[in-house]
């Protein structure tokens, strides 16, 4: 996939969540949760507003601000890949 294009099977920005991970040993964990016991969100997320910016492209802008030095990871799931935990996207906010 290339970072142009939404993955085959999201339609939507709210396919995503922004979900704010923690670092271990110099390694980026989610905490998953307990499958389906948050009613499909994950554990840590954070809720955002999604804009759609043309077809097939979407803008989401987090509710809450992100963390400076804050480890955070967008998870794609849909019902043809939650049970493998589905795709994500991490990426770190520089501390000031």
């Amino acid at each position: 996939m290339s970072g142009d294009t939404m993955p085959a099977g999201a339609k939507t920005g709210a396919d995503f969540q922004l979900v704010q991970l923690t670092v271990v040993s110099g390694n980026r964990q989610a905490d998953m949760g307990k499958l389906g016991s948050q009613g499909g969100k994950l554990k840590n997320s954070i809720d955002c507003d999604q804009e759609r910016i043309a077809s097939g492209y979407y803008r989401l802008h987090p509710k809450q601000p992100l963390k400076a030095g804050g480890e955070y990871a967008f998870f794609f799931q849909n019902s043809a890949n939650a049970g493998a935990g589905g795709s994500a996207w991490a990426f770190g906010v520089d501390a000031k």
